[in-house]
């Protein structure tokens, strides 16, 4: 079949390749994968700024900006955990590509170019 389904098998690995780059590059750091330490991200800034930016020693804004700092993490390391897997299922897919597209030629070959149907 030369016009396939409109992707080929390089393609199918770049873009899944792609995602799970994305996706580890993106991490926060966050308590869920990453040990609470905080950190940098693409997506969230810089995420220790409720812990250095100021007196807010003493006070209880202190601990709920932490909480939500951390739970802000926790929810992007969540999202970037799906992106990554997206990816990897995707490279699978371009794994198996190939093989499909060689057995459809092979099953439709006997019609022949100048049959239709």
């Amino acid at each position: 079949m030369p016009d396939g389904y409109g992707v080929t098998e390089s393609e199918l690995r770049a873009a899944g390749g792609a995602l799970v780059d994305a996706a580890e590059g993106a991490k926060t750091g966050g308590s869920l994968g990453g040990g609470g330490t905080g950190g940098m991200s693409a997506l969230s800034g810089a995420t220790s700024g409720a812990s250095t930016d100021g007196g807010l020693d003493g006070f209880s804004i202190r601990s709920a900006l932490n909480t939500c700092e951390s739970q802000w993490e926790d929810a992007i390391d969540s999202i970037l955990a799906k992106v990554s897997l997206t990816g990897d299922k995707i490279v699978l897919a371009a794994d198996n590509y190939g093989e499909q597209e060689y057995n459809t030629a092979e099953t439709f070959s006997y019609f022949g170019e100048d049959n239709s149907w």
